[in-house]
């Protein structure tokens, strides 16, 4: 075998770089685990807004009879004619918690074997103790439809009567006057002149009802009836902005809300205001620790939904993306300690 100028052939020279490599490899792998640590990981919370808006349908139907409810009953309010309509009855705010991923915070070594109380989902709330904090990170939706006003349900028949008047105008009268014989009844019931007065006064109510729902199917022919369903609609509202004049949905009373783009609706506006955090109750400097860890000094926002002018609903709130992260005192992490995780800030310190 020739040996090179180094006193090593070619082919040994490429084992012992092969060896080499390999080993080489074997340490860099030895050295990432090693650098590899366990970690704790958690977040500030986060306000989320949603907008609840109860609206109502409203389906007219026109009476017979509704061009003599004046001349008959006196009554001006009165459906003209078959309509769908809607209107806003109320609007109302929803919040929820949920984790703040632009805001996570990792403990790598716990130096002070501290224990560190979570949420199910990672929010923190708590230090040295073990308290169980279920978060309402839900929002409630109404999804089925409420009827809350339905037409008559008894259909009383026009009697011998008012088929033999001749006239729609004769039809109204004899009808009106029936109306009026079911009122003079029932005010003999209440006042207990009545023939055949009831015993009792469960059959008295029992009595009463009848007469009521046979002139309020009666009347239904001079006003119109009127079936109206309450619906909801949601809209969320991003808290971490300042807005003014956002349009959230528009309204309309022929097709109820609509998307902000649909200018068959009035506009509905959200306006939200920030609110500076007290620089009495925020530290000064905000100074980064080793091994930390961070509680959280929520915000305020001012929120206003209104169509016009006209004010629909307004809230004050706390928003937790608001606020600042500061580092809780190391005087603190060997007591127990309570973190609101809604808003992040320290609610409790136990001796």
């Amino acid at each position: 075998m020739q040996h090179g100028k180094y006193g090593m052939s070619m082919k040994n020279r490429i084992l012992l770089i092969s060896v080499l490599l390999l080993i080489l490899t074997i340490n860099a792998s030895a050295q990432q685990i090693e650098r590899n640590e366990s970690a704790l990981v958690y977040y500030m919370p986060k306000t989320e807004l949603l907008i609840d808006v109860e609206y109502e349908r409203i389906d007219a139907k026109v009476g017979a009879f509704y061009q003599y409810s004046q001349r008959y009953l006196g009554v001006d309010d009165v459906v003209k004619e078959n309509k769908v309509t809607y209107r806003i009855k109320s609007v109302t705010f929803q919040t929820r918690t949920v984790p703040d991923k632009d805001r996570a915070y990792t403990i790598k070594n716990n130096a002070y074997n501290i224990g560190i109380g979570l949420t199910s989902d990672g929010i923190l709330c708590g230090i040295n103790t073990r308290n169980s904090i279920v978060l309402n990170n839900k929002f409630k939706y109404v999804n089925e439809p409420v009827v809350v006003q339905t037409a008559p349900k008894t259909i009383v028949p026009l009697g011998e009567e008012q088929l033999l008047s001749g006239s729609q105008a004769k039809m109204a009268e004899s009808t009106a006057k029936q109306i009026y014989r079911l009122r003079e009844s029932r005010f003999n019931i209440l006042s207990g002149e009545a023939e055949n007065m009831p015993t009792d006064g469960e059959a008295v109510k029992l009595m009463l009802d009848q007469l009521n729902e046979q002139e309020e199917a009666l009347c239904a022919l001079f006003v119109g009836t009127k079936e109206i369903t309450r619906l909801h609609a949601y809209y969320p509202i991003d808290l971490s902005k300042e807005q003014n004049g956002l349009i959230a949905f528009r309204f309309s009373s022929l097709v109820g809300p609509v998307d902000a783009n649909d200018l068959s609706g009035a506009p509905i506006v959200v306006d939200i205001e920030h609110h500076k955090i007290k620089y009495a109750t925020v530290p000064k400097e905000k100074k980064a620790q080793k091994d930390a860890i961070y509680y959280n000094i929520p915000g305020d926002a001012s929120v206003i939904v209104k169509q016009g002018t006209q004010i629909l609903a307004q809230k004050d709130l706390k928003v937790a993306q608001l606020g600042i992260e500061v580092p809780i005192e190391t005087a603190l992490l060997f007591k127990k300690v309570l973190i609101n995780p809604e808003t992040g800030l320290i609610s409790q310190v136990n001796l």
